[in-house]
Formats: C-alpha cells, structure tokens, sequence
C-alpha cells in the first residue's frame, strides 16, 4: 500500500499528504489566529490595568497639590521616591505630569519640569485633558532600573522626548537603554473636575517575553494535536483499506475458483456427451481447438478462451439434444401381442 503505483503515489500516500496539507493549514491557521487574540488581549488588559493603577494613586498615594501649586525642593524629592516606588511596580520607566495649560509640573527628569506643550499637538494630552484615556505602543529610550520593583529614587536624567531622533544603531546616554513601551495617558480628577493629565511609559519585553513563550506554548499544543489527528486519521484510513483489499481478494479468489469450477463441470459434462456418442467422439474438443486457433488468429483477448469452453459444451449439448431428437422422431417398431 505504501509503494508507489503505477500511476504515482499510493491511495495512502495521497491520503496522508492531502490530509496532513489540510491540518497544516488549520493548524497555523488557529494557531496564528489564537496569538493575535491572546496578544490583543494582553494589551487591552495591560492597558487597562496600567491606567487604573496609576489612577488609582493620585487623590490616595499622591497629593493633587502638584497640579495646583509649585513644588518644594523636599517635597518634590519626597513625589520622586512615591512616585518612583510605587510606579515601579507596574514598570513604569518614564513619567510626565501635566496640569490644565499642558504645563509639565512633575517629571523623572527634573529638566522636563516647566516646559510647556500645546495640547493641540499632542493627542494623548488632549483626550487626557477631555476626561478620556488612550494608550498606544512605542519606542522609548529610557533607564531600566526605574522599571524595577522597588526603586526609589529617580535615575533618569534623559527627556524621552528627544529619543526620536536616534537611530536604532546611534549611541545612547549612559545607563540608558532602547525599550518597547506601553504610552498610557490618564486624566486626574479632584471633586469631579479634571485638573491634569499623567503620562506613563510602561517597559514592555517583560510582558513580551512572557506573551512570546505563551504563544509558542499554544502553537506547540496545536501543532501537536494536529500531528496527533494526522496520525489517528491515517491509521483509521490504512487500516480499512487494508481491510477491503482482503476483503477483494478473498472476493477475487472466490470468482476464480467459481469459474473453475464452472470451467471443470462443463469439461466433465462434454466428455460424458462424447463417450455417450460414439460417432463424434472428440467433436467438442476440435470445435474448442478450432475456435482457439481463430482467437489468436484475430488477435483476441486470451481471457476469451474461456468462452469457447463454454461454447464447446454448448455445441455438445447441442449435438445431444439433436440427437436425442432425432431418436425420438423414429418410428418404433410394432409391439408384438401375446
């Protein structure tokens, strides 16, 4: 069943490779569909999340004061710890707050503080300052360790803002690194009334890392119960065609030995004729040379040779029964009485 037929591959080689084609699809079909989903989810819910925790502090943690009033020196200093240890925690490597005139009142960077941006070119505070949230993925160049849990102090002394201009060869401020990251933009309130807008910029290749393993995790367990159809499949398939070429051969077997049966029965019945009829003893078998000899004369199919068996019995039965006429039409000789 395996070998190859005269016409190319098996009916099981075919089978195996068209079914093996069609789980293949499916299979990075559902898994390529399945990562897309996964990592839509984990970005809307890393999105989400980031930007209810970090609301979350302002009103509790953070005093609302920076968007009202300037700063101390100790009290900005004491921000930066809070804000650092706490932000930290979710990965948060850069920070900018914003008041309503789109005034930077707090930033890691202490040189970012008091510059001011039109919310008109900047689409995240804008909505912020509307009382809306929005997030989107980005490249940042900024200090790792502010993304560890548990800093708290303020490394940075880099304004991601300029990072736009580095190529991704161009060399880095020290102890800066390139990252991607998650740019969540969140409103502050204070008695129902939006009073500025925080930015956020999430370290992103941990939750990458660990989504990348996810996804290869769930590719893996399709592709390998795609293998595992493929196999149970191709078993079922080579097992009922084996099942049904014994089943035709035992049928094959079955007819030749009825024809030669059939071929012996009438053999035997035209020999039993020609020893009955002394006259034309051998008649069928001439008749049966005859029509051999005319078959390969014609070029005709060898296997029709069996029907000039038949119609060598044929011919004897039909010499029989003219005879057997022909006896039964005499006149029969008077009986003699008594």
């Amino acid at each position: 069943m395996s070998r190859l037929t005269n016409e190319g591959l098996s009916p099981v080689a075919r089978f195996s490779l068209a079914l093996g084609a069609v789980l293949a699809a499916t299979a990075i079909a559902l898994a390529a569909g399945t990562a897309y989903l996964v990592s839509r989810y984990v970005a809307d819910e890393t999105s989400s999340f980031t930007q209810s925790a970090v609301a979350s502090h302002f009103g509790t943690v953070f005093s609302d004061d920076v968007f009202q009033r300037g700063l101390t020196e100790a009290e900005e200093d004491e921000l930066t710890q809070f804000v650092t240890f706490h932000f930290s925690i979710y990965n948060v490597v850069a920070t900018q707050f914003y008041d309503r005139t789109g005034k930077i009142v707090f930033s890691y960077d202490g040189s970012e503080v008091g510059r001011r941006i039109d919310p008109a070119t900047l689409k995240g505070l804008e909505l912020a300052l509307r009382g809306m949230r929005s997030s989107t993925r980005t490249q940042i160049v900024a200090d790792p360790r502010l993304g560890v849990p548990g800093s708290t102090v303020g490394y940075g002394s880099f304004d991601t803002h300029h990072m736009d201009g580095m190529t991704a060869t161009g060399s880095l401020p020290p102890d800066m690194a390139r990252m991607s990251a998650l740019e969540a933009w969140i409103p502050v309130t204070q008695n129902g009334q939006v009073v500025g807008g925080v930015v956020v910029w999430r370290d992103m290749d941990p939750i990458d890392a660990a989504l990348m393993r996810i996804q290869m995790t769930i590719t893996m367990i399709i592709l390998a119960a795609a293998v595992l159809l493929w196999l149970v499949l191709r078993g079922v398939y080579v097992r009922s065609s084996k099942q049904i070429v014994a089943q035709a051969r035992d049928l094959s077997r079955a007819v030749v030995e009825r024809d030669r049966t059939y071929d012996a029965t009438l053999t035997a019945l035209a020999n039993a004729l020609d020893v009955r009829d002394s006259e034309t003893g051998g008649h069928s078998d001439r008749v049966l040379q005859y029509m051999e000899l005319l078959i390969e004369e014609v070029g005709a199919d060898p296997a029709r040779r069996r029907c000039s068996a038949v119609a060598r019995c044929s011919t004897t039965s039909a010499r029989s029964a003219s005879r057997t006429t022909s006896s039964a039409s005499l006149p029969r000789s008077p009986r003699r009485s008594g």
